[in-house]
């Protein structure tokens, strides 16, 4: 799915009005839009996405609550393990068979098979914490519809920000009344994204293709406006995120919280898809072993961690290297002792020489990792 689709810039009008004149009625509006795009879209990919949702995450979800709540906590761990399990050998069957021809999640500007692919594993991330959270107790088993509204939202279908299921549950529970400041703020921050994807992005592009035919020595330049570039596509993407689901009543999270003016490798993968990282700490990170982890178990959590990212792009040597360059680099930092630095309170060229090594260190492997992949 695509924001800029003309079918869904032609079906969201139609959708709110509907919504919001349905009253109590709502959320049954709401499943019924979450469900109708996508069978208008793909009916392959709703028939898909819906049988994982029912056939799998669901009642692993329920039998680890289940398990949970007569005492064996260990039963229950290992119940969402297993779904876990389960869900990534058919995400690795799907990714080996060059993907369903006909589940199709995203699309984009810069028409990438590997984007392709990171809209439909969006949908796996979401499923793996209903598992996982249900499991340890975090949350309490979707119901059906619940389960259905929380992996099918619209707004956050195909390339986040990635809602936790409790907070998504509170919200589709709240009742809601449509204001005015809502709906400008809905507005001017789809209108704001829409900008970044069709002025500045194609903008970029055509500096990107042209600087991409010069010699060698202009090669630097091509990567520093690709990884702006990048920056901009994603970040208009979760601008029309969060600005669609202000329209329905929802408060999506952030998910880019000023990247560019981290001090930090620790504070940029925090403040760039802000919520990718919530869901690591959660379910990556803290299971191997979190902040209480020291020596070489720190080491493998920090390095598990990164190389779980780098498969999420794609299961490959190359993005393995990336996760683990990434990795390597956030246990030098920590080694080091590097601390974030206070802007108030730092020379300002201090400051800009941080933000510079930091953007270098950060874009240093995706350079490599577009290299090998375009």
């Amino acid at each position: 799915m695509y924001f800029l689709d003309p079918r869904f810039l032609a079906f969201v009008p139609v959708f709110v009005a509907a919504y919001w004149a349905a009253g109590r009625w709502q959320r049954l509006v709401l499943l019924a839009a979450n469900l109708g795009w996508l069978c208008w879209f793909s009916p392959a990919t709703l028939l898909s996405l819906s049988a994982i949702a029912l056939g799998l995450v669901g009642p692993v979800a329920t039998l680890a609550a289940r398990a949970r709540a007569a005492g064996d906590e260990r039963r229950a761990s290992r119940i969402g393990w297993a779904g876990v399990a389960l869900l990534i050998a058919f995400a690795i069957a799907l990714r080996g068979h060059a993907f369903l021809p006909d589940v199709v999640l995203s699309t984009t500007v810069l028409g990438d098979p590997i984007l392709h692919w990171i809209g439909f594993s969006y949908f796996l991330l979401k499923c793996i914490h209903v598992m996982r959270a249900s499991a340890r107790g975090i949350v309490a088993p979707p119901t059906a519809p619940e389960l259905l509204h929380y992996v099918l939202f619209l707004p956050t279908l195909t390339s986040g920000p990635l809602y936790r299921l409790d907070t998504f549950v509170a919200q589709l529970d709240a009742p809601r009344q449509l204001t005015w400041d809502a709906v400008h703020d809905g507005l001017v921050r789809c209108l704001w994204g829409a900008g970044k994807k069709v002025v500045v992005v194609r903008a970029l592009g055509a500096v990107v293709a042209d600087l991409h035919a010069r010699p060698l020595a202009w090669q630097p330049l091509t990567f520093v406006a690709l990884y702006v570039m990048l920056y901009f596509d994603f970040s208009g993407y979760t601008d029309i995120a969060i600005g669609f689901g202000r329209l329905l009543g929802f408060d999506v999270p952030e998910n880019f919280k000023q990247p560019f003016t981290a001090t930090t490798l620790t504070q940029f993968w925090r403040n760039w898809h802000a919520t990718l990282g919530d869901w690591l700490r959660e379910n990556v990170f803290i299971p191997l072993g979190g902040l209480r982890a020291e020596g070489v178990q720190l080491a493998a959590t920090v390095l598990g961690t990164m190389l779980v990212v780098g498969l999420w792009h794609g299961f490959s040597l190359v993005f393995l290297a990336w996760g683990a360059y990434h990795g390597t680099l956030l246990l030098v930092e920590n080694w080091l002792g590097v601390k974030p630095l206070r802007p108030h309170r730092t020379p300002r060229w201090r400051l800009w020489l941080r933000y510079g090594v930091i953007q270098a260190a950060a874009a240093g492997g995706m350079f490599a990792f577009i290299g090998w992949t375009t």
